[in-house]
């Protein structure tokens, strides 16, 4: 896991280039900064509409798609009860580094890889969890930050078929408010990028116009393929994250995640009914 291309030190590394290169440019913007604002925006909207006083949060590495000191921000901007974290993800540098991005925040770090139904041992394991952290006197959310659009990728963690996994896994979620960042698809550019170009920035995505057409992988990925090809960039082979199953996101987020990686990302709010 400290390993993955999907995550681990691989990952850390690419935030660390990013910040890098943040020192260099003109703007002082590194380039996951417009992508960083835009979630930032839409899962504060989501806290706010919430207002939970316990956040389950699945998968955040460092949390570095989260602005600095995030949710104290949050919580302060709308006037929230202060919201204990409860985060989950094995990789033991991320624990350190997620403290120092949200100093202000009460996080208590759980080094767990044998929760979620896709590669848990036991079915009931994450029910299990969650019950323990949720408190019955407050507010519980879930959050997976980044988690269920990477799963796809690596199949041989796999304990039981996807469509059992997903069912036990939002049988359990249907008691509580959770939302879901996650990759939808992404592709290798044939030259690289320092930013996300004109056409393809979280504002360009917001149109309502367009938003509302952006329902699946082919009109996206062709939508974003005729950008990049205007620029003179040309997309490679799509891939496709597998997570049609969380329905139409809320809104789609385009991600440079290196200078050759542009993915694009969905954010989904709550209680989405599945039959697989």
């Amino acid at each position: 896991m400290i390993l993955s291309a999907s995550g681990g030190l691989v990952y850390h590394a690419r935030a660390a280039f990013t910040r890098i290169e943040s020192l260099l440019s003109i703007s002082g913007e590194d380039r996951w900064a417009p992508t960083r604002r835009c979630v930032s925006t839409h899962v504060g909207r989501w806290l706010a509409q919430v207002k939970p006083e316990t956040l389950i949060l699945f998968g955040p590495s460092a949390g570095y798609l989260l602005e600095k000191n995030f949710f104290n921000t949050i919580a302060d901007q709308h006037r929230l009860p202060h919201i204990k974290i409860v985060a989950v993800d094995p990789d033991p540098l991320a624990a350190f580094l997620f403290r120092r991005r949200f100093s202000k925040s009460t996080v208590e770090w759980q080094a767990r890889h044998d929760l979620l139904p896709f590669d848990s041992a036991r079915p009931s394991a994450f029910a299990e969890f969650i019950d323990e952290v949720s408190r019955p006197s407050s507010k519980t959310a879930v959050l997976f930050l980044g988690l269920l659009g990477q799963l796809p990728l690596h199949p041989e963690r796999a304990t039981r078929p996807a469509g059992e996994a997903r069912r036990i896994l939002l049988h359990k979620l249907s008691d509580f408010d959770w939302a879901s960042l996650h990759d939808l698809e992404s592709t290798t550019l044939n030259r690289g990028l320092s930013q996300l170009p004109p056409g393809l920035r979280p504002e360009d995505f917001a149109e309502p116009s367009i938003a509302v057409s952006l329902t699946s992988t082919e009109v996206r990925a062709s939508w974003a393929s005729k950008r990049l090809q205007a620029l003179g960039v040309g997309p490679e082979l799509w891939i496709d994250h597998e997570t049609e199953w969380l329905g139409s996101p809320d809104v789609v987020i385009p991600w440079l995640l290196s200078p050759r990686r542009f993915h694009q990302l969905g954010f989904s709010k709550t209680s989405i009914v599945v039959t697989d």
